[in-house]
């Protein structure tokens, strides 16, 4: 993709999130219905692979505008070669789509350039480009099957401790203490401090609390190394509030992962939020993709996002 197409993309998609945020509906929050009345993280409705990284965001944004009840989403093809069709007027949501492709280096005169051997050099590049796709309500004449997916088991009582955020967290070592008015994470003591349990009024409340915590927690300088945690923060500024973004996404993502409902809890933030993706049109990509890979540290999940991994930390310039 040419730099300008992938310039318009980054602004295409950037404008959404901060549209989202605008209206007071912030892109990372799962919107619940009676159809899906728990976090699932997008799929598609055809193959039922999740879907990863930004693409996770950017599809949670295009069903909190829209209104969508569920989170299966496909291609147009194959919504044709599913004997469905997409309705008259319905408009698709641009997803990511990231590559490695090999290429034959040239030199300045457009030669090929031979290793020691005879053989052709090749070099890899990263290849960006978007696809559409659209959301299950937006089409006609699909299975059931297809547009429901599996039911889900029922839902946990109101109140319980999370065996699995339990688990998670002792296997990973986190050192909680229940001693504070507020939640934070203290990387110098490299501890998370909460206040008492009884404080929240449900178990999800006080574990997405604690989830956005622990993301901040893989960015010591052990874990993660994530310049939001590791270098002095200026709170005046923006990188306090990238990391808050960072800790803001990923705790969505594992809430997702765990079946929790979340909400916002920074809201002071969402003027340097919008400002940030305003001023920086890859700002929400960069995010994303930390935020992403701090899910994926914790989880130990060899699921990886379609991005460029290697540069995540200088995409925010």
């Amino acid at each position: 993709m040419s730099q300008k197409k992938t310039s318009n993309l980054y602004n295409e998609i950037t404008s959404q999130f901060v549209s989202a945020l605008k209206n007071g509906a912030p892109p990372w929050i799962k919107p619940w219905s009676e159809y899906s009345p728990r976090p699932t993280r997008p799929k598609n409705a055809i193959t039922d692979r999740k879907y990863t990284g930004i693409n996770v965001t950017i599809l949670w944004t295009a069903a909190t505008t829209h209104g969508f009840k569920r989170d299966r989403w496909l291609t147009f093809n194959q919504t044709r070669k599913a004997g469905g069709r997409v309705c008259r007027g319905q408009k698709g949501t641009v997803v990511i789509l990231y590559r490695n492709i090999e290429v034959r280096r040239k030199d300045e005169s457009g030669s090929l350039v031979l290793d020691s051997n005879g053989e052709t050099i090749k070099d890899k590049i990263k290849f960006i480009k978007g696809f559409t796709l659209f959301n299950v309500d937006q089409c006609d004449g699909l299975t059931k099957e297809i547009v429901e997916g599996p039911s889900l088991p029922p839902e946990k009582p109101a109140w319980k401790s999370h065996n699995e955020i339990e688990s998670l967290l002792v296997s990973k070592g986190v050192r909680i203490r229940h001693d504070c008015n507020q939640a934070a994470y203290y990387p110098n003591e490299d501890v998370i401090r909460m206040p008492v349990k009884k404080a929240f009024k449900t178990d999800s409340c006080y574990y997405s609390t604690l989830l956005h915590e622990l993301v901040h927690w893989t960015g010591h300088h052990s874990r993660l190394n994530r310049p939001g945690i590791c270098k002095p923060l200026d709170y005046s500024k923006s990188n306090y509030a990238f990391e808050e973004l960072i800790a803001e996404i990923g705790s969505a993502f594992l809430c997702a992962e765990f079946g929790l409902k979340c909400d916002l809890r920074h809201e002071s933030y969402v003027i340097s939020w919008i400002s940030e993706l305003e001023n920086d049109p890859k700002a929400i990509f960069a995010t994303s993709a930390l935020a992403w890979k701090a899910r994926s540290f914790l989880l130990g999940d060899t699921e990886q996002v379609l991005t460029n991994n290697s540069t995540n930390a200088d995409i925010h310039k």
